[in-house]
């Protein structure tokens, strides 16, 4: 078994998903939120930080109030930074059908009508 994602848009145009607010404090390499978005982002995933791309640290745990990158914040420290995600299915099985993948890709924020084959 196994599941994969898929991603929708970037983060320069209006599909870019919300998260919620971060803290962010220069040469350090993890981020603390404000609430708990250990379920919405997953390891390796890329995230705009305060208009930056940075990625999720791919083996370091992600826990209820940090978020680990794999590179060190260059900003400055600041509070009530926006997190930003790209457009994102529910996990989809390695082996789901039409039906299941054209459902789980209609689910997504920014997706309307969708066509599996």
């Amino acid at each position: 078994g196994g599941t994969f994602s898929l991603y929708f848009g970037d983060f320069h145009s209006n599909t870019a998903v919300y998260l919620g607010s971060v803290r962010v404090m220069k040469g350090h390499d993890f981020v603390v939120t404000d609430s708990d978005m250990s379920p919405l982002i997953l390891r390796g995933e890329a995230v705009m930080i305060g208009g930056e791309m940075y990625h999720i640290h791919t083996a370091n745990p992600i826990s209820s109030s940090r978020l680990p990158l794999l590179e060190t914040y260059s900003g400055k420290d600041a509070e009530h930074v926006p997190l930003f995600s790209r457009s994102k299915s529910s996990p989809i099985s390695y082996d789901a059908s039409a039906e299941e993948m054209k459902n789980a890709l209609e689910q997504m924020q920014h997706v309307s009508h969708v066509d599996v084959r």
